[in-house]
C-alpha cells in the first residue's frame, strides 16, 4: 500500500502532467505491449514493500521538460519515457536511487 506522502507525490505529477497514474507492476514500467507498434503501457507507478514509489512509467506523454514533481520521489529505481522531445537527461542524475540501464527511453 502506498505511503500518503507519496500519494501527495502522485497527485501533485498527476496535476503536473494532467494524466491520471494507475498503479503498475515494476515489471511493466518502460516495457511495450506486443500489442501492436505503438502499444505501451499506461501511465501509471510502481511501489515497493514500504509504499514508496519506485517506478513511473510516463508514455506518449509529449513532455518538452520534465515535470519538477519527479525529483521529490526519492526512492525511484526505474522510469519509462514514450514519444518525448527532451533531449538532455543529465538532470536525472539527481535522483540517486535511479539506476540508468533502468530509464527506458523511446521517442
Amino acid at each position: 500500500m502506498i505511503k500518503d506522502s507519496e500519494l501527495k507525490l502522485i497527485r501533485q505529477l498527476e496535476k503536473e502532467i494532467g494524466v491520471e497514474l494507475k498503479e503498475l507492476s515494476i515489471d511493466v514500467i518502460g516495457l511495450k505491449l506486443e500489442l501492436g507498434a505503438y502499444s505501451w503501457y499506461g501511465p501509471g507507478f510502481s511501489v515497493d514493500k514500504e509504499g514508496d514509489v519506485i517506478g513511473l512509467n510516463l508514455p506518449e506523454m509529449k513532455l518538452r521538460a520534465l515535470p519538477l514533481s519527479l525529483f521529490q520521489f526519492e526512492h525511484l529505481e526505474k522510469l519509462g519515457f514514450f514519444d518525448i522531445t527532451i533531449r538532455d537527461f543529465s538532470i536525472l542524475e539527481k535522483l540517486t536511487n535511479l539506476v540508468l540501464s533502468q530509464v527506458s527511453i523511446v521517442g
